[in-house]
């Protein structure tokens, strides 16, 4: 098995017959910036010695990591039409080349990890990989926040390349051959031998079905007003009720003294009143608004609704659903709690996760019964 050095590679370039990914050194050279900002500092603003060696200490690192940075050279180009790949890998000069045959490449792999974005929580980084039988580490060739980009990419390598993609972002890998990409859920459970059925929600789920027309919308309980959301919820009523007690005394209503202009005090209302709907308004719709399913036929609609309005409607033809499964969040609060399950419905164009505020047993049923709209 050959060890090589994971890197991270960025598409270059691409056309019909060849794809080109390669390592970008724009990093390295603005840590270069960096030690040349600090070499500066210590040569001719910093005069004491007891600070000036620390930050020569602190330059020289720099440096050594950005020369590293910008002499290492990786280069993979996978060309279609011979069913090869070849490329380079190494620090200049002395970089060694390497090729083989596209049949060496067992699959395209998605996985997910997490980055850190401090106190405010950690968010998810979707990466590909192309998996070498040989390799026992593969470099990274797309990176992305976004789950819908991340899926996009990984059946377009995947029918390029005619390899399996590989699908590590659950808790079991989901494998499929390019042949199957747009094989929809419905198929897919048949083949499993699924035969999800009309069944009525578990008792005390609060998960409502609303007939119309013969066709179904299921509502889901609403997520509720936890620790987090009564602080943001007190700290956006404070400017609102100040707004409204200005406005009243503005108008005479109320019996408050008031300094300064009545312009100054409309503006200063009106600013309350934003800064206090800034953070109102997502409480409120996180808490109070209930996911809603509705069967349109050929299709289903996922929307949140909140005081009996639509809200972000997405409209999933039935025939582009192509995965309904249970996985862990995309978001948590830091390392301390695993981030909840949750249902996640995936077609070719959009990813929709919902119900994380349900119990295992409910989100369970959930995805028995949207298997049930599609496959009818």
């Amino acid at each position: 098995m050959r060890r090589a050095r994971a890197s991270s590679l960025q598409l270059v370039s691409e056309s019909a017959d060849c794809l080109r990914f390669a390592f970008r050194h724009g990093v390295g050279w603005v840590i270069l910036a960096v030690a040349c900002l600090l070499a500066a500092l210590a040569v001719w603003v910093v005069e004491d010695l007891l600070f000036r060696v620390p930050v020569a200490f602190v330059g020289g690192v720099f440096l050594i990591v950005g020369i590293l940075v910008v002499l290492w050279r990786c280069e993979l180009i996978l060309d279609l039409r011979s069913r090869t790949h070849g490329g380079r890998r190494g620090f200049w000069p002395r970089t060694k080349s390497f090729s083989g045959s596209l049949d060496e490449i067992i699959g395209v792999e998605l996985t997910r990890t997490w980055s850190s974005t401090g106190d405010s929580g950690d968010v998810v980084l979707w990466e590909l990989r192309l998996l070498f039988q040989d390799w026992e580490l593969s470099d990274t060739i797309f990176q992305t926040n976004t789950e819908e980009d991340a899926y996009e990419k990984l059946e377009r390598y995947s029918r390029k390349l005619r390899v399996p993609a590989v699908d590590r972002t659950g808790t079991a890998e989901v494998r499929r051959t390019w042949q199957d990409l747009d094989r929809t859920a419905a198929e897919d459970a048949a083949r499993r031998g699924e035969l999800p059925e009309r069944l009525p929600p578990p008792p005390g789920s609060h998960i409502d079905l609303e007939w119309r027309s013969g066709r179904v919308t299921i509502v889901l309980r609403a997520a509720g007003l936890g620790v987090w959301g009564f602080l943001f919820l007190a700290m956006g009523s404070l400017p609102v009720a100040f707004a409204g007690i200005a406005l009243l005394a503005a108008a005479g209503i109320v019996n408050v003294p008031v300094r300064g202009s009545m312009a100054g005090v409309l503006l200063g209302a009106l600013v309350s009143l934003l800064l206090g709907l800034v953070f109102v308004v997502p409480v409120a719709l996180a808490a109070w608004s209930r996911h809603a399913i509705r069967d349109e036929g050929g299709s289903i609609r996922v929307y949140l609704r909140f005081l009996g309005k639509e809200i972000l409607p997405q409209l999933l033809p039935k025939h582009e659903i192509e995965e309904v499964s249970i996985r862990e969040s995309t978001t948590r609060r830091g390392n301390r709690a695993p981030p909840p399950q949750e249902l996640m419905v995936r077609s070719d164009q959009d990813v929709v996760r919902l119900g994380a505020e349900l119990a295992p047993a409910n989100l369970i049923w959930l995805r028995q019964a949207i298997l049930y709209l599609i496959a009818h």
